[in-house]
């Protein structure tokens, strides 16, 4: 009984700090690009929250604040898609658990708002409700949808090297959508090349311990340049690890990586982090200014950043 009152505690603490994070935001008016592998439902524009067969091409319109989700085939889903990009790179958007579709895609105008660049989001199947109370299932439904994301990701680099090889992608992993991109370099035959990104950054990752090794293995093989942001100070992977007792790579660094591709930034100490766990979408100037950098491939700014031991910086 008393577990259960600390779950229920811990469910109302972990939407008070989520709603803590909330800022005002232009969602009206937009074109989001999707592609999720939801179960589509009987009632028009609704998905539930299980994985269905297939991946599900949308585009998503926010016209006067109102969200209208049309399916699309991949050719046209694609035609439309780079056509907008205008010479532009591309973010592709991984999400965690506990997120609607439509907070997705609030999420992918966020990101390409603040960080000036196009989004397509990938979204998986997961509960609406975030918190303790559906954890261990959701990270069920992440391991399952990495087959969704190798079908999505083989789809998406064939018709950009057929028809844009110049766009270069970059990769957004938020909290359990890094274990969903983990979960996919761990599937058998998986080759990285086929998935050439300019940068893979994960932010706040819900990857346990015991499969670090594993997953650095595989980043080796990766040409990209690999930015991993740890909080140790990170509330919400603090309470995962009450349910799974391991430590986390994005509140723990487990190890030194000698690979001068992988580098990991500590925002324990940086401005405007303090406990949370979502600081990729309100990033402070300092953590701005450095992923800017990052996606512009400019030279990092010193003034942002304490020291650089090895491949850790720390950012103020």
């Amino acid at each position: 009984m008393n577990r259960i009152i600390f779950l229920l505690l811990q469910c109302l603490l972990f939407q008070f700090i989520l709603i803590g994070c909330k800022s005002k935001f232009d969602f009206k008016n937009k074109t989001v690009y999707l592609v999720t592998n939801r179960e589509k439902s009987s009632f028009k524009n609704q998905f539930r929250d299980h994985v269905g067969d297939q991946n599900v091409w949308l585009h998503v319109h926010t016209n006067t604040g109102k969200y209208k989700y049309e399916e699309q085939s991949k050719e046209n889903y694609f035609n439309s898609f780079f056509k907008k990009l205008n010479g532009n790179d591309l973010i592709v958007y991984i999400h965690g658990s506990g997120k609607s579709i439509k907070t997705v895609t609030k999420r992918s105008i966020r990101i390409s708002s603040i960080y000036k660049k196009p989004v397509v989001a990938f979204d998986w199947a997961t509960h609406k409700t975030p918190g303790p109370l559906i954890y261990r299932k959701s990270r069920a439904m992440a391991k399952k949808s990495a087959t969704y994301l190798n079908d999505f990701l083989k789809e998406l680099f064939e018709y950009k090297n057929l028809n844009y090889k110049h766009v270069k992608i970059h990769l957004f992993l938020h909290s359990l959508g890094n274990h969903v991109f983990e979960s996919l370099v761990a599937l058998e035959g998986y080759n990285p090349k086929e998935h050439p990104f300019e940068n893979i950054i994960f932010s706040a990752a819900d990857i346990i311990e015991d499969d670090q090794k594993v997953l650095f293995e595989k980043l080796k093989k990766f040409k990209s340049n690999v930015f991993i942001f740890f909080n140790k100070g990170d509330f919400v992977l603090w309470w995962a690890e009450l349910f799974i007792w391991k430590s986390r790579l994005g509140k723990n660094v487990a190890r030194s990586i000698d690979d001068k591709h992988i580098h990991f930034i500590d925002l324990s100490n940086a401005d405007k982090v303090g406990h949370r766990h979502e600081y990729l979408f309100h990033p402070s100037k300092n953590l701005l200014q450095f992923i800017n950098n990052i996606l512009n491939d400019s030279v990092l700014d010193k003034n942002v950043f304490v020291n650089k031991n090895e491949n850790i910086w720390t950012l103020k």
